[in-house]
């Protein structure tokens, strides 16, 4: 798997950078081959400046272009560590801002107050409610905004959602990320960061980037809230 990770010639596909990212976790020796990857997604940024070993962390930091969003969330989830390091990310790229201006210009003051639910809703009707803004609202704990995806996406009613997250039921989240078409891994920061489930009770990804449940396990969890 190192030697995976060292290979810059090849693009890896998401699942296998996933699964990689989480053995890096365990495995020290990878997180050196990983800070070069320029194929890295947002989420996986996120992830690996989590843990990462604190001389790699501030060239993971400068190494690449970063816009102002995601430097946000680096940054949240450095600040969050245990062994308090001063690496922070710095925003390379503007395109967050300069997109949220020109749409505020379009579409007037009061809509750029739109509720959270409403919002969600227009998105997902431009096609653009992406796993990568879903989780960085949920890292923003604008949770009324990733239930409404939850349920937009999943095809269920918003408040049958709020349900599902109350009874704070990992094989109910689970099965919900499932639906709404999120990874096994994003499925995790729904229980911990969503329902609220202590860490030592949360459903992990299967190998890391697998569902642990089956399917028709899953679709029957879900019929429990018909």
């Amino acid at each position: 798997m190192s030697r995976l990770a060292e290979n810059n010639n090849i693009s890896l596909s998401e699942p296998v950078l996933e699964k990689i990212v989480h053995k890096a976790e365990t495995v020290p020796e990878i997180q050196s081959a990983l800070v070069e990857r320029r194929d890295l997604s947002d989420n996986l940024l996120v992830r690996l400046v989590r843990f990462v070993a604190a001389p790699l962390l501030a060239k993971l930091c400068g190494c690449r272009e970063i816009d102002s969003k995601v430097a946000a969330r680096m940054n949240r989830a450095i600040e969050a560590r245990s062994d308090q390091p001063s690496a922070r990310v710095m925003a390379t790229l503007q395109r967050t801002e300069a997109a949220t201006a020109s749409k505020k210009k379009s579409i007037g003051a009061a809509e750029s107050h739109e509720a959270p639910r409403y919002r969600a809703k227009r998105l997902f009707d431009k096609q653009a409610l992406t796993d990568d803004v879903v989780a960085a609202a949920l890292d923003n704990k604008d949770y009324e905004f990733v239930i409404a995806a939850l349920a937009l996406r999943a095809s269920i009613p918003m408040p049958t959602v709020e349900r599902m997250v109350r009874v704070k039921s990992v094989k109910t989240i689970v099965a919900l990320a499932w639906k709404a078409g999120f990874s096994a891994r994003f499925a995790m920061d729904l229980q911990r960061d969503l329902a609220f489930i202590a860490p030592t009770k949360i459903m992990n990804a299967r190998d890391g980037i697998d569902f642990p449940m089956r399917i028709d396990d899953m679709e029957s969890q879900l019929s429990i809230f018909e």
